[in-house]
Formats: structure tokens, sequence, C-alpha cells
């Protein structure tokens, strides 16, 4: 590197080559940093957008199964304690959401037995006069209207 002052090229010619040495390490440091930055924020978006895809299909199976369970033709309602006899592996208040994601109401019979059934199947017990109701939530396609 040479500047326009040839007697300063003169007097200090070991530093104008260390300072354009220095100048080409800082670079290329940056560079690397940057690179390996990019590297490793793409390996852990990856990672963890698999981990979340894992976990979603997990619950949307459940769903999937908690919905099948409520759409037999043998019953219009069925107990707490057989769904999750059927859908083991989740904790009670947890099987209750899946029970709701999946588009179910829960029932109380006479006897205080916790019922659940498809809202689609039993959308005229809703309204039943004799009937003790309690509705844990409504499903969210009936609010957006499909």
């Amino acid at each position: 590197m040479r500047t326009r002052f040839p007697e300063y090229n003169q007097v200090f010619p070991d530093i104008l080559s260390w300072a354009h040495r220095t100048e080409n390490y800082m670079l290329t440091t940056i560079i690397t940093a940057a690179i390996t930055s990019i590297i490793t924020g793409l390996i852990t978006f990856a990672l963890q957008e698999r981990k979340l895809k894992m976990e979603l299909r997990t619950e949307f199976m459940a769903e999937q199964v908690a919905r099948t369970l409520l759409e037999n033709k043998k019953w219009k309602k069925r107990s707490f304690a057989e769904i999750k006899k059927r859908l083991g592996g989740f904790e009670d208040d947890e099987l209750r959401k899946i029970l709701v994601r999946s588009g179910a109401v829960k029932f109380v019979d006479s006897e205080g037995k916790e019922l659940w059934g498809l809202l689609s199947r039993n959308y005229d017990d809703l309204y039943a006069p004799n009937k003790t109701l309690h509705l844990t939530a409504v499903p969210l396609a009936l609010h957006s209207g499909r």
C-alpha cells in the first residue's frame, strides 16, 4: 500500500504493510463471522421448525382421534372416562382442550357424569329444557361463520 507521500513510505514501510495486512484480516474475520452466524441461524430455524411440526402433528392427530371417536354412529355422546381410555397420554384438562378443539361440547347427565359430544351432532340437546348442560367452549368455526 503506497501513499501520496513517498518519504512516509520509506520511513514506515513495515507499519504500512502491517496496516494493510490487518485490514485484510479484519475483513476476512467479519465475512467469516457473518457467514457462520447465517448458517447457524438457518440450522437453528430448521431444527425449531421441525420440532414445532412434530408437536403440532401430535396435537392435530389427537384432535382427529377425538373427533373420530365422537363421530361413531352408535353414540351421540361419550363419557369422559371412555374417551380418556381410548385417547391416553394426556392430563384431564389437556384432553378437555383437545375435545373442544375437535368441535365437542360438554354435557353432564342426571348422575353428574361428564359426557362429551360433537356440537354438530348434539345441537338440539343444547337447548333442551330438561337436560343439565355445561358448555365449556364454542368452537371457533361458529364465530367465523363457517
